[in-house]
C-alpha cells in the first residue's frame, strides 16, 4: 500500500471484448462511457475563521447581512461570467413568470408552497439554465433521470418553506427562455428555504439523452446529481454552488466545471475534454474517468482547494487501438494543487504508449502520486524545507504489453530535496548505463512537490 490509503498502481491487462469508440459525437461518447463503466465494476476503492469579537446578537446580525450581501454582490461577479449580464431584478418584466403556487401547511409552524414547471430540452444553440439570486437559507437542488420513459419535457418541482403566510407572494420564478428557470428571492426575506428537484427525460429504447449545455448558478444551494451518466450525455456542464456542497453520483460530459467555496466536492466524473474541480477550505473526493479521442489535444483534469484533502483516483482510456497498443494511445494532463492540505492522486489505469503529464503540489502538507506500470517518461519528486522526497520503485513487474521487456529507471539526480530521472520498458539494460533506444516518452513528465512536508512518488 502506498501512503494516503491508495493501493499501489497495478498492472492492468488490455481489456478484451469491449469495443472502443473511433468517432466523436454522441455515439462514441456513450460507447466510451459503457466501456469505462464495465472496466470499473468491482473496483471501489473549514478552517475558515471569523475574527469578529462581537456580542451574540450583533454577530448574528452581521452573519445575516453578510450572507445577503454575498449573494447580491460578490456572487454577481462570477454570475456575469457564467450566466451573463448583471442582477435580473430589473429584467423580471422580460421573464415569463410562473405563479401557480400550491399552498399547504408545512412543518414546525412554517408555511409551504409548491409548483411544477416543464422546461424544454435545450437544442445545440441554447442552455439548460438554473439561476438563483437574492437572500435565502441554505437550500438544495437535485438532478435525476425521470423514471417514466418517453417523457420529452424537463420536470422541475419547486418547494418553498417560509415563516410568514404571505412571504411567497414576493418570490419570482420565471423563464426568459423555454429551457431556463430563474429564481428571484426577496432580499428582505432571508428565512425562505427552497428545495428544487429536476428530472431529465429518458428514452424508452435506452438511447442517451443528448444535452448541449447545463449551467446551474445557484449560490448557497447544495447540488446533488444522481446517476445521470446512465442515460444522459452533456456537451458542457457548469455548476456553481457558492458556499454549499456538490455531490455527483455519476456525470458524463465533454467538459465539466464545478466551483464551490468552503464546501466539499464529491463524485464520479466521466469527461472527454476537461474536468475542473475548484473549491476552498473543503475536501475534493473524485473518482475520475478521462477519455481522449484526439492525441493532439490532451484531456485535462484540474483540482484545487485549500486547508483540506484532495483525494482522487483516475482512470485513463483513449481512442483507436492497433495491434501493438490494444488500449490505444492518448494524451492527458493532470494537475492537483493544495495549500494547507494533503494531495493524494492515484492513476489506476493508463493506456500503453500514452502521453501523460502530471503535476501535484501541496503546501504545509504531504503530496502523494501513484502511477501504473504502463507509465514511461520523466519523473521528479521534490521538497522545500521538508524531508527528503521518496520515490517508491517497483522493478519486478511484468511487461504490460506482453513483450517480455525489462523495467528500469535512469536516475538523473538524487539530492537532499530532489529526486529525478526517467522510467520505462526496454530490452536488457542497466539503469545506470547508456542506452541506444529511446527510454520512455520524451514528452511525458510527472512532478510531485511539497513545501515543509513529504513528497512521495510511486512508480
Amino acid at each position: 500500500m502506498s501512503s494516503g490509503g491508495y493501493p499501489s498502481p497495478r498492472q492492468v491487462a488490455p481489456i478484451e471484448g469491449i469495443p472502443l469508440p473511433v468517432t466523436d459525437g454522441a455515439f462514441g461518447r456513450e460507447e466510451a462511457y459503457l466501456m469505462l463503466h464495465e472496466a470499473d465494476e468491482g473496483r471501489r476503492g473549514s478552517r475558515r475563521a471569523w475574527w469578529c469579537k462581537l456580542f451574540s446578537m450583533g454577530a448574528l446580525a452581521l452573519l445575516v447581512v453578510a450572507s445577503v450581501y454575498h449573494v447580491r454582490s460578490s456572487d454577481l461577479v462570477t454570475r456575469s461570467r457564467w450566466v451573463g449580464g448583471g442582477a435580473p431584478w430589473n429584467a423580471a418584466s422580460d421573464c415569463m413568470r410562473h405563479d401557480m403556487w400550491m399552498v399547504e401547511k408545512g412543518q414546525d409552524g412554517l408555511s409551504r408552497s409548491r409548483q411544477r414547471l416543464e422546461l424544454a430540452p435545450p437544442d445545440l444553440n441554447t442552455t439548460l439554465l438554473f439561476d438563483a439570486i437574492g437572500a435565502y437559507r441554505e437550500s438544495s437542488i437535485a438532478f435525476s433521470l425521470n423514471a417514466t420513459p418517453n417523457t420529452t419535457a424537463i420536470i422541475v418541482d419547486i418547494q418553498a418553506d417560509y415563516p410568514t403566510e404571505y412571504d411567497i407572494d414576493s418570490v419570482v420564478v420565471c423563464s426568459s427562455q423555454p429551457s431556463e428557470m430563474r429564481l428571484l428571492s426577496p432580499v428582505n426575506l432571508p428565512e425562505i428555504q427552497y428545495s428544487i428537484n429536476v428530472q431529465l427525460p429518458t428514452n424508452a429504447d435506452g438511447s442517451y439523452l443528448n444535452l448541449s449545455k447545463l449551467v446551474s448558478f445557484m449560490p448557497h444551494f447544495v447540488h446533488s446529481l444522481g446517476p445521470l451518466a446512465d442515460g444522459a450525455v452533456f456537451g458542457e456542464v457548469k455548476l456553481y454552488s457558492g458556499m454549499s456542497a456538490v455531490y455527483v453520483e455519476s456525470l458524463l460530459a465533454d467538459h465539466v466545471g464545478v466551483t464551490a467555496m468552503d464546501a466539499c466536492i464529491e463524485g464520479t466524473f466521466y469527461a472527454f475534454g476537461s474536468l475542473r474541480l475548484h473549491t476552498s477550505g473543503a475536501p475534493i473526493t473524485a473518482r475520475t474517468h478521462l477519455f481522449n479521442l484526439d492525441v493532439t489535444e490532451p484531456t485535462r483534469l484540474d483540482m484545487r482547494t485549500t486547508d483540506a484533502e484532495i483525494h482522487s483516483e483516475v482512470s485513463l482510456l483513449c481512442g483507436t487501438p492497433d495491434e501493438h497498443h490494444p488500449s490505444g494511445p492518448g494524451a492527458f494532463s493532470l494537475s492537483a494543487h493544495n495549500r494547507g492540505g494533503p494531495v493524494n492522486l492515484a492513476v489506476l489505469d493508463a493506456p500503453l504508449s500514452n502521453h501523460l503529464r502530471v503535476h501535484a503540489s501541496a503546501h504545509d502538507a504531504p503530496a502523494t502520486v501513484a502511477l501504473p506500470p504502463s507509465y514511461e517518461g520523466g519523473f521528479e519528486a521534490r521538497t522545500t524545507y521538508g524531508p527528503r522526497p521518496v520515490v517508491e520503485w517497483r522493478e519486478e513487474l511484468v511487461d504490460p504489453a506482453g513483450l517480455g521487456r525489462k523495467r528500469g529507471a535512469r536516475w538523473g539526480s538524487v539530492q537532499r530535496g530532489r529526486v529525478a530521472g526517467r522510467v520505462g520498458w526496454g530490452a536488457a539494460w542497466s539503469p545506470w548505463g547508456e542506452e541506444s533506444e529511446t527510454f520512455g516518452d520524451e514528452g511525458n513528465m510527472v512532478v510531485v512537490e511539497a513545501w515543509e512536508d513529504q513528497a512521495t512518488l510511486s512508480l
